[in-house]
């Protein structure tokens, strides 16, 4: 409690988005929010990563996954792109009884088709703000455990602090197969950066069904010119149920697929 009451402080004392517009790539990577710019029209961009979870339920079962997340958003206008995701994940279930053997499994754990549209993008310190809707399809395989077939809508701000200083939040709200009510995801992301090359992040993030769930999220970001990023991030997901971290790296780069004309 003394540490997410330290990180609400931190994030609420420098108020709501990730950083200043800059020329270079704006990603969703790394942490859990979503950015409210759009890549720009004609423009392809690819996030892609890799992560390592180890979650332990009580002293019954340790559960370890390794996964990737592709992420492919192509903007049709300035303000409106469709993006997809898909995501593979292999699951090796190690259990605390004598004699029970190791469970393996592996399939895909993300299919998604969305869309964003910027609503609001002005220069300075005055908010960003858009609007991320996605339909989620579940395959049915030995790593879904709870189908989350649905679509989910997500209100992405980013309000700049300072050129350096910025916190990003995301509140939405997920309609599935799974929940009789509605699920509510949040995070509140607030980033530091360093120079034109280097940023830092630390993050919040969860839900809110029957309960809240906190969890928390921190890393740092490499832009290696105004295409290309890499990352790195980790983080801890406590529950009544079980304590989990994760590690997680990845790349963002983007190429225009035609030649802006110029009037």
């Amino acid at each position: 409690m003394k540490t997410t009451t330290i990180l609400l402080l931190f994030l609420l004392t420098t108020s709501l988005a990730f950083s200043q517009r800059q020329e270079g790539i704006d990603s969703d990577r790394p942490g859990q929010s979503i950015s409210p710019l759009t890549v720009g029209k004609n423009v392809l961009q690819v996030q892609t990563g890799f992560n390592y979870f180890d979650k332990q339920y009580y002293d019954v079962l340790n559960l370890n996954s390794y996964s990737n997340a592709t992420k492919i958003r192509f903007g049709f206008t300035e303000n409106f792109e469709l993006n997809s995701t898909v995501g593979y994940r292999i699951n090796i279930s190690d259990f605390d009884e004598p004699n029970r053997p190791n469970l393996v499994g592996s399939g895909i754990d993300k299919l998604k088709l969305g869309a964003r549209l910027n609503i609001l993008n002005r220069v300075g310190l005055t908010p960003k703000v858009a609007i991320n809707a996605e339909l989620l399809f579940t395959l049915d395989n030995e790593v879904i455990y709870f189908p989350k077939n649905g679509i989910e809508i997500m209100a992405s701000i980013k309000q700049p602090i300072t050129d350096k200083l910025a916190l990003t939040t995301n509140v939405g709200f997920l309609c599935n197969t799974v929940y009789p009510n509605n699920y509510y995801p949040y995070t509140l992301n607030s980033s530091y950066s360093f120079s034109d090359e280097i940023f830092a992040f630390v993050e919040i993030y969860g839900h809110w069904y029957s309960y809240l769930s906190i969890n928390y999220n921190g890393g740092i970001g490499f832009n290696l010119n105004n295409d290309f990023l890499i990352d790195i991030s980790s983080g801890l997901e406590p529950s009544e149920d079980h304590n989990g971290w994760f590690i997680d790296a990845g790349v963002s780069f983007r190429f225009s697929v035609a030649e802006s004309k110029e009037e």
